[in-house]
């Protein structure tokens, strides 16, 4: 396991009341400098018509460098500014654990027997599920459950969520060459596993984070709170110039185990695995340029109002008293709504113009002539060279093929019982 990170040494008052200090003085300078320039603009050039013909043109010339410093200035300001509000992906880091920890799908099935917990319907339906969930033999098991019988309690759920969230935050920072005080912003998600104290509490305590961090800890949310997280860090940085965000997002099994025989809840058992990941993202305009990515858009739709999309992934205790996260069957069809309204929002900012008038003269022609026009469906493969999809969707994507990377390492399928997001980032170019 990790060592604890040594904190870097405190700050004293004066670099303290520098950094809260800071952006204010930006805004004032900024003020200032929009404030000189259109007064300088309006003294230095009079448009009253007869002292404006009047004046020598040399005298105006002799004034523009004057004028165009000032503009340049003003330039520069409004530059800083927009660079301030960009959001930048400084590094990330996945989660890798020891090779010890592998579950081969070999594994996986001899250690369902071994365990006894199982109906041998239950363990074929299982077979069945894992030849086609597009997992490999490179996923992992928290070391509780390579334990005959598996054990799982409170103890080694939290061993588990410290193994990989230290971790990942490590290689993070190490990445980055930052300190664990460095960062202001501290957003961790974990949708089964809610202990008291909270993970990002785990975290804070592990490296000795500054008492004025901002800590956010996100359950319940599903698969998808991993973007809902970005989405958070991404408006409390809006609020938070000049700051740093670690976002970090995993899932704990050891507890969510499933050792019952329902079939609805066995699924999960063959899609959950071992591991997380972090990303640092940052607003500081000096980070810009040793920055992987820049976020350009998040889009999310809450579908928790209806019924069927709130209980198609649903934690209950089964028929004998064993917790389990049934999966129903409308879940295909909720993915598929809450696609479409994610799409239909994201469209708009990022297809090209081309697929844009394609649709705009196909909503025209269906409106003029129902019936004899076909929906027309834009081609999102214009705007994305990759799509990242998680392995419970890769059979329903298939037509997508070479084109898509299916994420089947460390989470679960990304269900989208209640959300679904979307978040677009743009290659730096270096």
């Amino acid at each position: 396991m990790p060592q604890p990170v040594k904190g870097a040494a405190p700050h004293s008052s004066l670099l303290k009341q520098y950094r809260l200090l800071f952006p204010i003085l930006c805004r004032f300078l900024l003020l200032i400098l929009s404030y000189g320039t259109c007064k300088i603009l309006i003294s230095n050039f009079n448009f009253h018509k007869q002292e404006f013909w009047q004046e020598s043109w040399v005298a105006q010339i002799q004034q523009g460098p004057l004028v165009a410093a000032a503009a340049l200035l003003a330039c520069a300001a409004l530059v800083y500014r927009r660079l301030s509000k960009q959001v930048y992906l400084l590094d990330f880091a996945c989660y890798r654990p020891a090779e010890d920890l592998r579950v081969t799908w070999k594994r996986f099935m001899e250690g369902s027997r071994d365990c006894k917990f199982f109906t041998e319907e239950s363990l074929d339906f299982q077979e069945r599920i894992s030849q086609r969930n597009g997992l490999g033999n490179n996923t992992f098991f928290p070391p509780s459950l390579h334990e005959e019988p598996p054990n799982c309690n409170m103890t080694t759920a939290r061993e588990e969520a410290e193994l990989v969230l230290f971790g990942v935050v490590q290689e993070v920072l190490d990445k980055t060459g930052l300190k664990a005080r460095d960062i202001d912003i501290l957003v961790v998600n974990c949708s089964l596993f809610n202990p008291t104290p909270s993970l990002s509490a785990m975290i804070v305590n592990h490296f000795k984070m500054r008492s004025n961090v901002i800590s956010y800890n996100l359950a319940g949310m599903g698969c998808s709170a991993g973007v809902i997280a970005v989405g958070l860090a991404q408006r409390l940085l809006a609020g938070e110039p000049n700051s740093r965000a670690l976002v970090v997002s995993t899932e704990n099994i050891t507890l969510n185990w499933y050792s019952g025989n329902e079939r609805s809840m066995l699924i999960p058992n063959t899609l959950f695995r071992m591991g997380g990941a972090g990303v640092l993202l940052t607003n500081r305009p000096s980070d810009r340029w040793q920055a992987k990515y820049s976020l350009q858009h998040i889009v999310r739709v809450h579908l928790g109002s209806d019924e069927a999309a709130y209980r198609c992934v649903y934690q209950h205790p089964d028929s004998k008293g064993k917790i389990g996260v049934e999966l129903s069957r409308d879940l295909v069809k909720v993915a598929a709504k809450a696609l479409t309204h994610n799409l239909t929002k994201l469209g708009p900012k990022v297809l090209p113009w081309s697929e844009k008038l394609l649709f705009a003269a196909n909503w025209v022609g269906r409106k003029v002539s129902p019936g004899s026009w076909k929906e027309y469906v834009p081609d999102f493969r214009e705007a994305f060279d990759h799509f990242c999809l998680h392995a419970g969707m890769a059979l329903p994507f298939r037509p997508f093929e070479p084109s898509h990377a299916v994420c089947c390492g460390c989470q679960s399928p990304q269900s989208v019982l209640h959300c679904m997001l979307i978040s677009v980032v743009q290659v730096k170019v270096h």
